[in-house]
C-alpha cells in the first residue's frame, strides 16, 4: 500500500481515527524498531520468557494498526505457520506496565503473533514514514 509518510496524513485520509498499514517492504522488526526490540527482549526476559529473544530478531512486521481516538496500535508479525480455521489466534497475552506500556500476544503454538503498543504514537509514526519509503 503505497501512501503518503507520516501518520498525521494516514489518519486525515482515513474516515475515522483508525488505519491499518501492510508495508510494502520487508520490514525486520529489529532493523526498524531496534529500541523497542530491545525492551520486549529485556521484558520478555524479566518475565522467564527468554525463549523468545531470537524470534524477535528475525521477526517480520506483516502490519500495523493505530487507533487515534486511544493512542495504541498494534503490529501484527508475519508468522510462520499460519493460523488454522477454529484456532485462537492469541492463546495467552503478557502484559508490561510502566515504564513499557505494552502487550506481546502469543499463539497456541507458542510464537508470537504481534505486540499492542499503548500510548506509543512515536512509533508509528516512525512506522508510517518507512513504510511509504
Amino acid at each position: 500500500m503505497k501512501h503518503e509518510g507520516s501518520l498525521e496524513t494516514l489518519l486525515r485520509n482515513s474516515s475515522n481515527d483508525y488505519v491499518q498499514v501492510t508495508p510494502d517492504l520487508l520490514l525486520v522488526l529489529v532493523d526498524v524498531l531496534p529500541e523497542l526490540t530491545g525492551s520486549l527482549i529485556a521484558a520478555l526476559q524479566s518475565e522467564g520468557i527468554s525463549g523468545h529473544a531470537e524470534e524477535l530478531t528475525s521477526a517480520v512486521i506483516e502490519r500495523w494498526t493505530y487507533d487515534n481516538s486511544v493512542h495504541a496500535g498494534y503490529i501484527y508479525l508475519r508468522q510462520k505457520q499460519p493460523i488454522h480455521h477454529g484456532e485462537c489466534s492469541v492463546a495467552k497475552t503478557v502484559t508490561f506496565a510502566s515504564p513499557e506500556w505494552f502487550n506481546v500476544d502469543f499463539r497456541s503454538n507458542g510464537q508470537i503473533l504481534g505486540i499492542e503498543l499503548l500510548s506509543e504514537t512515536s512509533t508509528f509514526e516512525h512506522l508510517a514514514m518507512i513504510s511509504s519509503a
